[in-house]
């Protein structure tokens, strides 16, 4: 048990390190979506894409390590959590159990701020472009919303017959 107890606390804190470079990457996303640089927006988006899916593979060992902690307890597998785990387990992995939940908590809480912050980033700036774009299009286009076409309105200065 004292072996797997190691291993899970080993896969937790690379899974930490993990998402602490995916929220580096989060933020540099961030940065990116202000700058419109979308060449690197687009290298940021395979960054992430690559953590994530390490991230996955830790959290999937982490699982199977969960369950076969569990079996060895004779509890359920959902009944055995990383915060369940450090309360039962004896000192000195007790303690580095703690510290990996706290320290993953707290991250998963600045991963889930910042990809809030980018969503809204991201959906102000769409709302921006189709803005833009209507207005270009309702000033440039020969076109109705229906595709008829219509001549351009011929657009005259004048001058007050008051004057």
């Amino acid at each position: 048990m004292e072996k797997k107890l190691l291993q899970v606390i080993r896969v937790v804190r690379e899974e930490i390190d993990l998402y602490q470079a995916l929220v580096r990457a989060l933020e540099q996303r961030t940065d990116l979506l202000v700058e419109g640089d979308m060449p690197s927006i687009s290298a940021n988006n395979e960054t992430t894409e690559t953590l994530v899916l390490k991230i996955k593979g830790r959290e999937d060992e982490l699982q199977e390590l969960l369950k076969s902690i569990a079996n060895e307890l004779e509890i359920s597998a959902e009944a055995l959590t990383l915060s369940y785990l450090a309360r039962v387990a004896v000192l000195p992995h007790a303690a580095q159990l703690q510290a990996c939940y706290a320290a993953l908590t707290n991250i998963l809480v600045q991963v889930k701020r910042h990809n809030h912050r980018n969503e809204v980033l991201f959906n102000h700036t769409q709302e921006y472009l189709q803005v833009l774009g209507s207005l270009v299009i309702g000033t440039m286009s020969s076109y109705q919303g229906s595709g008829a076409l219509q001549p351009p309105a011929l657009r005259t200065a004048f001058v007050s017959q008051e004057a």
